[in-house]
């Protein structure tokens, strides 16, 4: 059949407007999917004029805050639709597994009859995707004690009405999941262990009221973010903080008395304000503290300071290059990324002072500040946050890394004795907070970051406390295991939030956040009379941490993460080690520890002959990667222990990768050097050679050798004691090998470059404090005047039926159980000989008391 040109015309004219109609369609479906209406009607309180406020919170990105938009009405009628649609609109967020992890909206009527405050409002509110009755998605009514109600805004609406719940239908929920993870049993009450929390809601006397109960039943005793009274009538202890981390100590001690000023005056004596101070648990000052802002102040002032601190250090006249009536503050080159290399002697000792002076002088203000806390609020402890950034990679650019120049150096605040308490953070969620692009590293690095702070605090009367962020059941396990196991007496969850006021860092919606918080609060109900009084007991191992290094080398990261996974090898050979900064052994602390663990290139003089002496006194070294081959000022140094190893010019012949080194995101996809091949008990080990390549000399027992034959490790007696040295970085290879998956907890630490660090030990014939018989199992020992503890985190992720333990403990033991109930079969209980056989999952926690003496 023929088509005419007219039938060709209506044929192509049809088609034409059906896709047209059809596309217009799809439009404006996708248009009104996109669309966000409201309108409401304010039944409580009852007035004909009316203001009510439409605000929210998002969690996607910044602007965290909606802008406002107001309606005004009578009370009893309907506004017209509200529309919000320009609003900045994102789906479900999950940073904390995905529930109520959408926009919320706030509502908040204020009475312009009356001009007085509303006590308690009652709204009736509709959603939709269009200013109509068939455009009504949501309907309900929500009360509030005061003047606001807030409900989540399941975006888009209609897609997601089902996720719909108003804030006292989201607190109630809560409530059911902690009454689930509970189990049937009654709330739990801790006498010693802190368990922390901070509530950002205070919109509805009910709603924080239901929240604050859901926190008590699960353990949480102190809480942040609510007013004294409400905290009080709920059973809860309080927290207060000061910013007041300021350089001058003049200007910080007026703020303080203006603002002590204030605070007396505006309730003078009264019976609440002395209840409320004396509810006062800790009084925390900043938050991810670092060295203090010397660029705010008074240049003469900051000189004087500079000097004063040159003269107490005895750092003067010829030898050093500093003339210190005047010497200047360097304040520019300690604000740069990376200080200067290629300069002068003279310019770098002043430069190396310069840092050590502010994190001296940061450690003396904190100090300042705590004395005037104490003043004001005797008993009160103060206490401050360390940042974990710096030790998880660039998180936070290098001059924020590890104790450089723009950090503190941890040492220092323990030894001034700044705070009363010493709280790390983990950032590590995994899958939850941001994801694990931002999960830099493994549950076992928050062990190692408690372990820092409990060998800087040492025997000082310092509280350990630990930031643990959102979390399911099993990470969180794992993480507070560690911690634990490191000496810690206090836990902050950060934050419960809620989800629908906060931004990030939220665990009100973490279903698994409330199972984990439960098994780990039951445990420490049945143990904390024999766990909370016990220090952690280490083995005669240490690892220097040399701030030196962290100041000159904060744009080489290699180091920071091999040291770090020097420590987890270690803890995977059953090893306590020790961190000690240079200080520590320049006053001979050395004497006290049978082998040294170095991967720092920088050292400060007096502490590499201390290392010497002890060396040849009968201790045993291990070096990595050019270790000891420059001073504290970047120039170029090999003590005796070190020359025998490296070659000439080891120092500036370094073969060096860029970027960072964490095991989840980075060392999964770095291509090797080269490799290394060493012989270890006869059997050969071959590794990928990452980060750092040294080049050695060719005396003494050549023990490796790199893929073009080159020597890669060695053996050298030295006077009475040992040297073992590797030109590469054993540990990066253990963190390559173990093969981190990026959201799940399936590493596997292979024992080959385990058996590379474990060479000294074997040598200095140590013997493990408390050990356990299957590697990479984490076997802490704490011991107390009545007893010990010995806390278990299973970093094989796979449970075992028959774990042996052997622990040299101080006395007999008398008894021994365990927190989860689990049998524990005793082998011998004699003095100094405890042997035990256990079943083990994930975590544990064994208590034994220790018989009386006869």
């Amino acid at each position: 059949m023929k088509v005419t040109r007219r039938q060709l015309f209506r044929i192509v004219s049809i088609i034409f407007w059906t896709i047209t109609i059809a596309s217009n369609s799809v439009l404006c479906a996708q248009q009104r999917e996109r669309s966000v209406f409201l309108r409401l009607r304010v039944e409580k309180p009852t007035s004909s004029n009316l203001r009510v406020t439409i605000t929210g919170y998002r969690h996607d990105a910044d602007p965290w805050r909606y802008e406002p938009v107001t309606a005004k009405t009578p009370s009893g009628q309907w506004t017209e639709w509200i529309d919000l649609s320009a609003w900045k609109w994102h789906g479900k967020i999950s940073r904390a597994g995905g529930i109520a992890e959408y926009p919320s909206i706030m509502l908040t009527v204020v009475n312009l009859e009356t001009n007085q405050p509303v006590n308690g409002c009652d709204f009736e509110v509709e959603l939709g995707d269009a200013p109509s009755k068939d455009g009504t998605v949501i309907s309900f009514k929500e009360e509030g004690d005061r003047n606001s109600i807030i409900f989540l805004a399941p975006y888009p609406i209609r897609k997601n009405a089902g996720e719909f719940e108003t804030g006292r239908q989201m607190a109630a929920r809560r409530a059911e999941w902690a009454r689930s993870a509970l189990g049937g049993n009654p709330p739990f009450k801790l006498k010693h262990f802190e368990m922390i929390a901070d509530l950002w809601t205070q919109y509805d006397d009910q709603v924080v009221s239901m929240e604050l109960q859901t926190l008590r039943s699960l353990g949480f005793n102190v809480v942040g973010g609510v007013k004294d009274p409400v905290a009080i009538d709920n059973g809860m202890k309080t927290s207060r903080k000061s910013g007041l981390y300021l350089a001058d100590p003049e200007l910080l001690k007026d703020r303080w008395s203006t603002l002590e000023k204030a605070r007396k005056n505006s309730h003078p004596g009264s019976p609440e304000t002395k209840k409320a101070d004396e509810n006062i648990a800790y009084y925390e000052i900043s938050d991810e503290i670092s060295a203090i802002n010397l660029k705010a102040a008074d240049k003469q002032k900051l000189d004087g300071w500079f000097r004063a601190f040159l003269k107490l250090r005895g750092i003067n006249g010829p030898g050093t290059g500093i003339n210190v009536e005047m010497v200047e503050y360097p304040i520019l080159d300690l604000y740069r990324e990376r200080l200067p290399k290629d300069i002068p002697l003279e310019r770098r000792r002043l430069l190396f002072y310069a840092a050590k002076f502010g994190q001296w002088w940061s450690a003396r203000q904190l100090n300042l500040l705590s004395g005037l806390i104490h003043q004001s609020f005797p008993d009160v402890p103060t206490g401050t946050l360390l940042p974990s950034h710096g030790f998880l990679g660039d998180a936070w650019g290098p001059q924020h890394i590890g104790m450089s120049y723009r950090m503190l150096d941890y040492w220092e605040l323990a030894e001034q004795k700044s705070v009363d308490q010493l709280s790390s953070e983990d950032w590590l969620g995994l899958n939850h907070m941001y994801g694990p692009q931002y999960t830099w590293s493994g549950g076992q690095t928050f062990g190692y970051l408690n372990a820092l702070v409990r060998s800087a605090i040492a025997r000082n009367p310092i509280t350990m406390r630990t930031y643990l962020t959102p979390s399911d059941e099993n990470y969180l396990l794992l993480k507070a295991h560690s911690a634990l196991g490191q000496g810690v007496k206090s836990f902050n969850f950060w934050s419960y939030g809620p989800t629908m006021v906060s931004t990030e860092n939220y665990w009100s919606d973490l279903r698994s956040e409330y199972e984990g918080i439960a098994k780990l609060n039951r445990s420490l109900a049945g143990s904390e009379e024999i766990l909370y009084p016990a220090k952690t007991v280490s083995d005669p191992v240490a690892i220097l941490y040399s701030v030196s290094h962290d100041i000159w080398n904060n744009d080489q990261k290699a180091v920071f993460a091999e040291r770090r996974l020097l420590w987890h090898g270690l803890r995977h050979l059953q090893i306590q080690p020790d961190l000690l900064r240079e200080e520590d052994i320049e006053s001979g602390k050395l004497k006290d520890y049978k082998v040294l663990y170095v991967t720092d290139w920088n050292i400060s003089r007096a502490a590499s002959a201390a290392i010497d002496k002890w060396i040849k006194n009968g201790g045993v070294i291990y070096l990595s990667a050019g270790a000891a081959t420059r001073d504290e000022f970047n120039e170029p140094y090999k003590p005796g222990f070190s020359n025998l190893v490296w070659e000439k010019q080891t120092a500036a012949g370094l073969t060096l990768q860029n970027g960072s080194f964490n095991e989840r995101v980075d060392l999964p996809r770095i291509k090797p050097i080269t490799t290394a091949l060493s012989k270890v008990n006869g059997k050969d080990i071959e590794v990928p050679v990452i980060g750092v390549r040294a080049e050695m000399n060719s005396q003494f027992e050549i023990t490796a050798r790199f893929s073009d034959g080159k020597p890669a490790g060695k053996y050298a007696p030295y006077g009475r004691g040992k040297i073992f040295a590797f030109g590469f970085m054993p540990m990066l290879a253990y963190g390559k090998l173990a093969n981190f998956q990026p959201t799940t907890l399936a590493e596997e630490w292979k024992p080959e470059p385990r058996e590379l660090i474990g060479l000294p030990l074997a040598a200095a014939a140590v013997r493990p404090v408390a050990k356990s018989d299957t590697a990479v199992v984490e076997t802490n020992f704490l011991d107390g005047k009545e007893g010990g503890a010995l806390v278990f985190a299973n970093y094989t992720y796979k449970p075992i039926t028959s774990l042996g333990v052997e622990v040299k403990t101080r006395s007999e033991v008398c008894s021994a159980k365990s927190a989860s109930g689990a049998g524990i079969k005793i082998l011998s209980k004699s003095a100094g000989d405890l042997r035990l056989n256990m079943p083990l999952g994930l975590v544990e926690i064994v208590t034994f008391k220790y018989c009386p003496k006869r």
